[in-house]
């Protein structure tokens, strides 16, 4: 998977990743560590352990999967 980033905030410890991806323009959210560092508008490659996923519903803002 190619993630599109959309914009970064660092926030102490973490660094949040926001991008898109897919032909539908999926939308993403990522914490990482703050050493990680990635710049908008550029394209990263992205591997996800369904383990450390978290689904939300775009509607309601509840949890659909962890």
């Amino acid at each position: 998977m190619r993630l599109h980033v959309d914009h970064v905030e660092i926030l102490g410890a973490d660094t949040l990743v926001y991008g898109h991806f897919g032909e539908n323009k999926a939308r993403l959210t990522i914490r990482l560590p703050a050493l990680n560092h990635f710049e908008k508008n550029t394209i990263i490659p992205l591997g996800v352990a369904p383990k450390n996923m978290h689904i939300f519903d775009k509607e309601s803002g509840k949890r659909v999967m962890n």
